[in-house]
């Protein structure tokens, strides 16, 4: 089973992880939702709360189950998920979880003129990214682009972007 834990909506919609199963002795066939070839492996993607299933399998044969490694993600079980075949249902369920950063820009003015905390400045927050579109928190980009409006004492907070943004 996967599930996905990300604040960018297409992590969830369109993300495809890949899985490779494994079984000793290598067992070859279609079982279930699952193909193994002669050397007992099965390949397949999956997205956010899909699954797939093999059933029938002799019993004490071992699997392996291992998800590639997907950029920017961080997936549990690490290493994988192993263990016996046996009358009992087994589940191996991954998640990843998406590196996210974020950015905090904050407005602080010192000056004896009461006025000018009522002023407002203006930031431009330039992402190396131009693919950043949509709404992060406070903020919304486009192109990789954000402008915002701050006051004395005011804050805005980009979340959920990628880790290693600059």
């Amino acid at each position: 089973t996967k599930s996905v834990t990300s604040s960018t909506p297409s992590d969830k919609t369109d993300k495809e992880f890949s899985f490779t199963v494994k079984l000793t002795p290598a067992v070859e066939g279609t079982y279930g939702d699952m193909t193994f070839d002669a050397n007992g492996e099965a390949t397949f993607k999956l997205k956010h709360n899909e699954s797939k299933t093999a059933t029938g399998l002799p019993t004490d044969v071992t699997y392996k189950v291992t998800e590639a490694a997907a950029d920017g993600f961080v997936t549990t079980p690490a290493g994988g998920a192993t263990g016996t075949i046996s009358t009992t249902k087994s589940t191996a369920a991954f998640t990843n979880a998406k590196e996210e950063g974020g950015l905090i820009v904050s407005k602080s003015v010192v000056s004896d003129v009461t006025a000018d905390n009522d002023k407002e400045f203006k930031f431009t927050v330039t992402l190396d990214d131009t693919s950043v579109n949509g709404e992060y928190g406070d903020m919304t980009f486009e192109n990789g682009v954000a402008v915002v409006y701050l006051k004395h004492n005011q804050t805005k907070q980009a979340t959920g972007l990628a880790k290693g943004i600059k």
